[in-house]
């Protein structure tokens, strides 16, 4: 009876290590307000066609890994701000992988792609991203 409450407790704790590792820190863990303010943000730089304001959001060294190659802050930002001024993105999820580095997913079920922001002084900035699949 006791090695059967042994493997039940061990059971339980290996199965909570196993999900918090595979599915990432618990909700609530405050990225999502962060991401979706500066979603919002964004969406409203580029709905004002305003390029200058619209860069502001991206560290000089943010890079993107797309299907076709890797896209820099300045071709990023010109590709996005020729898309429609009512583009608007749709948040999937986010976790802070950092004390100042959030990683959030955005799209749908076809397309998606993984971005990184970091806290630089007391904003946070698009640093990277990359497609979730090609």
């Amino acid at each position: 009876m006791m090695r059967c409450i042994q493997f039940l407790a061990l059971s339980t704790l290996l199965f909570g290590a196993m999900n918090a590792f595979l599915v990432g820190p618990a909700a609530g863990d405050g990225s999502e307000v962060i991401v979706k303010e500066l979603i919002g943000k964004v969406e409203a730089a580029l709905s004002s066609g305003k390029t200058d304001s619209f860069a502001n959001f991206f560290t000089d060294a943010f890079l993107f890994h797309g299907c076709k190659g890797n896209y820099g802050k300045d071709l990023a930002v010109k590709g996005l701000t020729l898309e429609s001024k009512t583009t608007k993105f749709h948040y999937m999820s986010s976790k802070f992988i950092g004390k100042d580095q959030i990683e959030f997913q955005l799209g749908n079920k076809e397309t998606s792609g993984f971005f990184n922001i970091r806290l630089i002084g007391k904003a946070w900035l698009l640093d990277s991203g990359k497609m979730a699949k090609c």
